[in-house]
């Protein structure tokens, strides 16, 4: 989510099976994709074969953004186990896309 209509937080990650979905009126843009990591720490994906490059948006402790792309192909419960164990301070995370076209450019 983010871009708040009003009096809503500026961005975040939430997970709609713990959060009201009627949250998303309090915004003009929300991104729908699986979740990752739960705010429970419990991995939301399977184990499968299928490797890909990966982009994924997080949420830490402190309530800060971040978002992660990887080098190279690696499934997604591989990438789920890993976060948590990276010192970033994740509570959530979501996947946002996987294969060639997973990409970031920053624009400062």
């Amino acid at each position: 989510m983010s871009g708040p209509v009003e009096g809503a937080p500026w961005a975040g990650v939430l997970d709609l099976e713990r959060s009201n979905a009627d949250i998303v009126e309090s915004y003009r843009h929300v991104i729908q994709s699986m979740m990752l990591i739960d705010d429970e720490g419990k991995l939301r994906v399977r184990d499968s074969d299928l490797s890909a490059c990966r982009t994924v948006v997080a949420q830490d402790r402190r309530g800060r953004l971040l978002i992660m792309v990887s080098e190279g192909a690696m499934t997604l419960a591989d990438l789920a186990r890993w976060i948590p164990t990276a010192g970033l301070g994740v509570v959530r995370a979501m996947n946002l896309d996987g294969g060639i076209e997973s990409q970031l450019a920053v624009r400062t």
